[in-house]
Formats: C-alpha cells, structure tokens, sequence
C-alpha cells in the first residue's frame, strides 16, 4: 500500500536517512495525545487521561512496533482515528463521524495489509455478533474510497494482498525457518534473536499474545462492571462499545497465534496493536473506579508493579536485544564499507544476500549498478522468490549459474561460509559480522545438477 511511501516521498533523502528514527514515534506521539485528548474530553480528568497514556506507552507491542521505519505505527493511528468515528456514529447516528470514519478507513485501507485483516476480521466478527449490515457495508466503503482516491491502484494491492497470503499458506510450516538450515531441532539454537523469540512463542501463543499488551487482563474487571450494570459513564454509551472493541481483537489474534490453519494470517499478536487505543482507555477508567475502593491504594500499588514488570521491563528487555543489538537488521559502519566496496566495483553486479532480509539496506545504500535478490512484488513471491525464501531450494552452486549471480553478501553470525561451499578465495572483503563473497568459481564451473538440497 502507497500512503506512507507517498508521504515520506515529500522529504528530502538525505533528511529521511538522518531522521527516519523519529517517523514511527512521530505518528505514535499523535495516536498518544488523540488518547489524552479524548479521555479527558470524556472525563474530565487530567489523571485518568494521564493513566491511558502510561497504559499505552508501557505495552510491549506499542514499544516494538515504533522502533523502525514501517507503516505498522501510522496504520495504529489511522485504525483508531477511523474505527472510533465510526463507533460514534454508530451509537448516536450523526452523519459527520460517518464521513470523518469512512475517509480515514480510506487511508487506512491504502496503508498497511495486516490492519486491514484485524479491520476485516473486527467487522466479521461484530457483524455476526450483532446480527447486522453495517459493519460489511463499512468494510466495504473504506476499500471504495481507497480505491478513489488511489485512481484505481487499490485493486491491485488487494490482488498482491491476496497472492501474499496465499504464499504464506503454502509456506506456513517454514515461516520461522532458518534460510540455509530449515527448521531447527529441538537441540539447536537458532542464531538470530528475533527467530529464536518466534520459535519461543510459537510453543506458547497464549503467553506470547498476552505479553503484547499485558494490560488486556484489565479488560476482565471491565467485563464485570458491565455485567454488574454499574460500569463508567462514557458520552455516547461508548463503554461496552470500546470493551467489545478491545476484547474481540484480543480473542482474533490469539485465535490465529493459537490454530495452525490460520496461522498464514499473521502473528496474531500483532492484531493487538489495533486494540490499544481501546484497552488503554478502559484500564485508565477501571482504575480511577478501584481508587476510591477501601483497598484502592493496594489495588493501584500492585497495578504499578504489574505495569513495571510486566509491561516496561519485558519493553526494555526485548527493545535491547531485539533492536538495539540486532547487527543484520542495522547499517553500520562494517556494513556500509561493504556497500561501498560494492559501490566502487566496475560492471554490473548481481547479489544475493543472505539472510535474505538484508536485501533491501542493500538496495537503498548501493548504486543502479548492483542489482539484489530480493522483490516488492507479492506476485514473485509465488513465481521466483520461493528458490531463495523461507528457506533455499537449491546448492548456491546452481542459483548462482541460474541467475547469473556474481557476489554474495553474508552475515557470518547466521550462516558460515562452509555451509554455503565457499571457499578462501573466494572472499572479496570481510567487514566485522559481514563477508562479501565473489561467485566467479561457480559461474565459470560446468552446469552442476539442478537436484534439491
């Protein structure tokens, strides 16, 4: 989807390379002051707006996601500024939320995929709770407007979308798949840190989707409130609108974390993030009502614990290994000398990169001449990406004679150079974690057997 592409389009390339670390959090500071803005427009209460946004800002999920460069944190924006209109509307049928609602669904549908899955499903599943129209109709009238305003170019995202999901149904069992090794045993220890979190949670959906935004055990006492009939007064009967909300998500993503035949869609943890705007605040409001409570000082005593160790530190810890000491999802100073050794060779270049995912560092820092593996396009993923991703199909010996490959870019922390069939001499330039290999050998070798590894 185009939107935020289109937006970072209007910035100068040398200001986005030096400031791209403060995009995400940009769009993030904007959904948190719509939060403090919103909840102290609904109570009155500078503390209870104050509270939803601690609730917000120490949620795992909100932290990772605004870590880098993705449309992950303008699509939480839009899903929230869109969905809540639409609500609005829905409790009080005054025409303008609708037409503020359906023009930002608008521009949510031409942002970011696994919103629109969280938004499709959402719709679904309150469409079929309450027995109506209205929510299919919405769905629909989002993709419309992006479809206008997009002249069209929608349809084709929703064919990529479709043909994407369709690449992961068929390659679901390797989705955590180490590149070169497949899928580890049970007695090895996959190399990169991200994966070995992935190959974690897998065993424990439940612990992983609740670790997303711990704060969603909130939204039981806000069960029994309303259940109890005494729930917080909200303009608009918004109440049980916002629990819904945020609780439907939550049952949606541990449904798709939790059943292997839908696991295609997505870490389900990740739909959460769609239903922080909502838990946030129903925390906020379920804690100013336990404040007056006999026990109210203990109850917000162990509440600020909770919030401590199980939503800043888990935070803290997982931005640390998973960002702050992620060296292949980084350029840095060893990386980029190898750019610029690939910068400086004569004649055109055809790279693989391995893992894979350093492709795309590797076209945004290198020049027209040095051509990479690696694709925008759902459609190839099902047509040619598949040789080389989740996991290589084929000896490096045949992919290079195949597709004319003349270096290799490694990062030696995830594969070894044995492990590929490379030799000494083979090496151009080795820089900290990274290794740039010349496939010479191998395109000058006789046509090798095309047989699977």
């Amino acid at each position: 989807p185009p939107f935020l592409r289109v937006l970072l389009a209007l910035i100068p390339k040398k200001a986005l390379e030096r400031w791209e670390w403060m995009v995400s959090p940009f769009f993030d500071l904007i959904h948190s002051l719509i939060l403090f803005g919103v909840v102290l427009g609904w109570t009155g209460h500078a503390g209870v707006a104050a509270m939803a946004q601690v609730v917000y800002a120490a949620s795992p999920l909100v932290v990772m996601e605004n870590s880098n460069l993705t449309t992950r944190s303008l699509a939480s924006l839009l899903f929230t500024i869109s969905w809540l209109p639409l609500m609005i509307y829905r409790a009080t049928g005054e025409f303008h939320w609708l037409v503020i609602g359906l023009g930002f669904l608008g521009l949510l549908f031409a942002t970011h995929r696994l919103a629109l899955q969280a938004l499709f499903f959402l719709c679904l599943v309150w469409g079929i709770w309450e027995g109506s129209w209205f929510f299919a109709w919405v769905f629909l009238g989002g993709m419309g407007i992006a479809a206008l305003i997009t002249g069209g170019f929608y349809f084709q995202v929703l064919k990529g979308h479709l043909t994407m999901l369709n690449y992961w149904r068929l390659n679901i069992k390797n989705r955590f798949a180490h590149q070169v090794r497949g899928l580890p045993s049970s007695d090895q220890k996959d190399p990169d840190a991200v994966f070995r979190l992935y190959q974690l949670i897998r065993r424990a959906p439940f612990v992983a989707v609740l670790g997303a935004n711990p704060f969603a055990v909130f939204l039981i006492p806000c069960w029994l409130l309303h259940t109890q009939g005494v729930p917080p007064n909200l303009p608009y009967g918004l109440f049980p609108i916002l629990l819904f909300w945020a609780t439907a998500l939550w049952l949606i993503g541990l449904t798709i974390r939790w059943l292997g035949p839908v696991r295609f869609l997505g870490e389900g943890e990740r739909y959460l993030e769609y239903g922080t705007f909502p838990t946030a605040v129903l925390s906020a409001l379920w804690l100013k009502q336990v404040s007056t409570a006999p026990q109210g000082t203990l109850i917000l005593g162990g509440v600020a614990v909770y919030l401590l160790v199980a939503g800043l530190l888990p935070a803290i810890l997982l931005q640390r290994q998973i960002i702050v000491s992620d060296i292949e999802r980084s350029v840095r100073a060893p990386l980029q000398r190898l750019f610029d050794r690939l910068n400086s060779t004569s004649g055109e270049v055809r790279l693989l990169a391995i893992p894979l995912y350093m492709a795309s560092a590797t076209v945004h820092f290198t020049r027209e001449h040095v051509r990479v593996v690696t694709t925008d396009s759902s459609y190839a993923h099902l047509t040619d990406l598949g040789e080389f991703l989740p996991v290589l199909k084929h000896p490096l010996s045949v992919l290079t004679k195949r597709h004319h490959l003349t270096h290799l870019l490694i990062g030696k922390r995830y594969v070894t150079p044995e492990e590929l069939g490379l030799k000494g001499s083979d090496l151009v330039e080795a820089s900290g974690d990274f290794a740039l290999f010349s496939l010479k050998r191998f395109l000058e070798a006789k046509t090798p057997s095309t047989h699977s590894q």
